[in-house]
């Protein structure tokens, strides 16, 4: 389950999904997360290898971890901006991070 709702990774669907798969699969997020990362890593390393800029390196590097996550946390990382830049009323910001059509 971690695989399949942290990566783009096509795994098997669990038969049932409760707490305690759950609960696994929260503790397994971190080898879905580093599942992502070594790739990523590779990329870094051989765009530094062959001397492409920093800058180049790490828009191909984000982009990586946001197509193997189908843009996750890139999602995540939007709605809090758009929470956080929306109103200082606790509410309004809520309400605008919610929403699908902000961001």
């Amino acid at each position: 389950m971690a695989f399949g709702t942290f990566t783009a990774v096509p795994v098997p669907a669990p038969r049932t999904v409760d707490r305690r798969v759950g609960g696994a699969a929260m503790l397994l997020a971190p080898l879905a997360a580093f599942a992502l990362a070594v790739p990523a890593a590779l990329l870094v390393f051989v765009a530094a290898t062959v001397g492409l800029p920093p800058l180049v390196t790490a828009v191909l590097a984000v982009g990586a971890v946001a197509l193997g996550s189908r843009g996750l946390h890139l999602d995540g990382l939007s709605d809090t901006a758009d929470g956080l830049s929306a109103s200082y009323d606790r509410t309004r910001a809520l309400e605008v991070m919610h929403r699908g059509d902000a961001g």
